[in-house]
């Protein structure tokens, strides 16, 4: 659940469920291949001072940012059609971040609306 302090996942591989306790309380989480290994990433979009990680299936953190602070929502895709990917996240103090898959800052810009 929102702002719960733990995720639940299930490889669908083996389909044993596997729980991880993010070092702060979950807005919103998003699955998608950020590493090229053919198996979905899970973003987690985070409370407080959190940011954003991106972890593997198994728990293993493939990296974090916290410049960001509070995300109230998470999303990944080709933005610019350009083959790679980009992640929108919406900040609590309602502006937008772009990142890069490996979860540098490409741009921010403010938002008219609310997270």
């Amino acid at each position: 659940s929102a702002w719960g302090d733990h995720v639940s996942v299930v490889d669908p591989r083996d389909g044993i469920a596997r729980m991880h306790r993010p070092p702060h309380a979950r807005n919103d989480a998003h699955p998608i291949e950020l590493d090229g290994d053919g198996v979905d990433e899970i973003l987690l979009g985070l409370n407080g001072a959190g940011g954003i990680s991106a972890m593997r299936i198994d728990g293993t953190r493939l990296w974090s940012n916290t410049t960001i602070g509070n995300v109230s929502s998470v999303h990944a895709g080709d933005l610019v059609g350009d083959a790679g990917l980009e992640i929108a996240a919406a900040h609590a103090g309602s502006d937008v971040r772009i990142l890069n898959g490996a979860g540098e800052d490409v741009a921010s810009a403010p938002s008219p609306l609310s997270a």
